[in-house]
């Protein structure tokens, strides 16, 4: 992962890592998988476990946003969530920071 600081763009070693080595900025952590929310063809939801590396789930096909991994956190009870959910599932708030804006 890249660090997000424009004037850094060091390469982090670890997916692990919260933390630039380079240059101190917070790290944009990621989820290693999500819970597919396609349709399968009978027009029920899909809910398969799609990993990181995947472009489209290999269930219903359906494309996968790379910033559907990214995790946030609940600004009511801090739970981590991914940014792309509607709502946290710990308190069931739907205010989750790190959104990315589209």
């Amino acid at each position: 992962m890249k660090c997000p600081n424009p004037g850094c763009r060091a390469e982090t070693e670890s997916s692990e890592e919260k933390f630039c080595g380079e240059c101190g900025q917070k790290l944009q952590q990621k989820a290693e998988f999500i819970i597919c929310t396609g349709k399968d063809e009978g027009g029920k939801p899909c809910g398969a476990k799609i990993k990181a590396a995947k472009k489209f789930c290999s269930t219903c096909g359906r494309k996968v946003d790379p910033n559907e991994f990214l995790i946030g956190n609940c600004q009511k009870c801090g739970a981590e969530c991914p940014v792309s959910d509607a709502m946290c599932m710990e308190c069931l708030t739907s205010n989750i920071t790190g959104k990315v804006e589209s």
